[in-house]
């Protein structure tokens, strides 16, 4: 499921590359880490079910566009695991 990332949700990937640290015993984030995300997607798969990753519109655009040049949204990337478990959901395999 895809959805609008609320104020204050900060893009998991650039937290991933850019890091924190702790100042004074509080966790901080790098600077470079607090961008504002825009989009949310959780997943609905059985093995990632609930996981909820968010991406500003840069690396939105990063996970979306590949080395070799394909094009794979993230719309169609949800869809298509989507439409690689059906044929387990048929069967009831939870994993």
């Amino acid at each position: 499921m895809i959805s609008t990332s609320k104020a204050g949700v900060f893009c998991d990937y650039c937290k991933d590359r850019w890091g924190g640290r702790h100042v004074k015993g509080v966790w901080e984030w790098h600077e470079k880490a607090r961008r504002q995300a825009v989009v949310t997607i959780t997943s609905v798969t059985i093995k990632a079910k609930g996981t909820v990753r968010s991406y500003c519109g840069e690396c939105r655009e990063i996970v979306s566009n590949w080395p070799d040049g394909t094009v794979f949204p993230l719309s169609e990337q949800v869809e298509q695991a989507i439409k690689a478990e059906s044929p387990l959901l048929k069967f009831g395999v939870s994993q």
